[in-house]
Order: C-alpha cells, then sequence, then structure tokens
C-alpha cells in the first residue's frame, strides 16, 4: 500500500520502495477498492516473508551482486592506507563477475599494489575495482552485465588466491558490504 503497487504486485530493480510510513499506511493508499481477484489472492497466499536488507547509510539504484564465492579476509578499514576495500579468499583460477552492469574503464596492471586490476564505472556516482586477477577478459570500453565474468581470481600479497574489491561512490572508497546482498 504504500508504495501503491497494484497486483501483480510487480517491483523491479532500481526501483524506490518505501519500507516503513511516517504517517499511517492508509494516508498513502489508492482510492479506489481492490478488485475482487486481487482481494481473493491475497487471502488464499500466504504473506511473502521479506529478505534481509541491510543497513544501507546511502540508498543506492544499484542492486549489487558478489563479485565471487569466498570469506571475506579482511574488512574495509576507513584509516587503511593504500588499498581501501574487502579481500575476499577463494581459489585461484575461479571467476571474477562484475558487482553491477556497467563499462569497463581499466583494465590492466599498471596500477602498483593491485596486480592485474578491473574498473567498472556504474553510473556517475559509482565504481567498483577488482584487483589481484590471475586473467582479465575484458577490454577498456567493454560494457558489462551484472554477474558477467571480467576475470579468473589470482593471488594476492600474501600468495594466496584472493580478490581485492573496492567500492567507490562519488571517487571516495566506501564500505562494499552494506551494499552487498546477505550470503
Amino acid at each position: 500500500r504504500w508504495n501503491r503497487i497494484d497486483p501483480p504486485y510487480t517491483i523491479h530493480p532500481g526501483q524506490r520502495l518505501r519500507l516503513t510510513a511516517t504517517a499511517t499506511p492508509s494516508a498513502h493508499v489508492s482510492s479506489r477498492p481492490p478488485s475482487r481477484a486481487a482481494a481473493s489472492a491475497r487471502t488464499q497466499q500466504p504473506p511473502a516473508k521479506s529478505a534481509p536488507v541491510r543497513n544501507d547509510p546511502v540508498a543506492s539504484p544499484i542492486a549489487w551482486r558478489w563479485p565471487t564465492n569466498g570469506r571475506v579476509a579482511r574488512q574495509f578499514a576507513t584509516d587503511a592506507q593504500g588499498k581501501q576495500g574487502v579481500e575476499l579468499q577463494g581459489s585461484l583460477g575461479q571467476p571474477i563477475t562484475a558487482a553491477a552492469a556497467g563499462q569497463i574503464v581499466y583494465a590492466g596492471s599498471g596500477l602498483r599494489g593491485y596486480g592485474n586490476l578491473v574498473i567498472i564505472k556504474h553510473n556517475g556516482r559509482y565504481l567498483t575495482a577488482y584487483g589481484y586477477n590471475r586473467e582479465i577478459l575484458v577490454r577498456e570500453g567493454d560494457s558489462v552485465q551484472v554477474g558477467q565474468q571480467i576475470a579468473t581470481m589470482g593471488a594476492g600479497p600474501g600468495r594466496e588466491p584472493a580478490l581485492h574489491f573496492e567500492l567507490r561512490r562519488d571517487g571516495k572508497p566506501v564500505d562494499p558490504i552494506p551494499y552487498l546482498p546477505i550470503k
């Protein structure tokens, strides 16, 4: 009711939804009564369970995905010197995928400390960086879709298989964990 979504209750990526109301829900409800089919469907189906949502400090218009499977071996730290992101452990050669759709703005090994690095610009505000890759599978200028493989996992500074993953908002590094779905 708060979001004025009519049957069949379809929502779309990037759509803003109200999860709490400052006024009573009836203040946001359409004045037209629900159809018989809608009322019947509501009484016959159990209520849908909400997926867990992280407390994202800034609402993002992007539905982010994890860039690879693996344990978070190093958390984000604002006082970290140099690279500011998270490190995900995995296996050598495992797929690294785009966390969201965008355009490849860098693919190479010219930035010291990142190994083979891919940077994706998602929109005017957000970009992601993927470091320590064994093999890069995209080129600068390529458009990529969310979940598309862009690289394979290489070894991090400790010579263990890892992905260095950064999320930047307005050019500043932010902790990517609150933006990613709960595992």
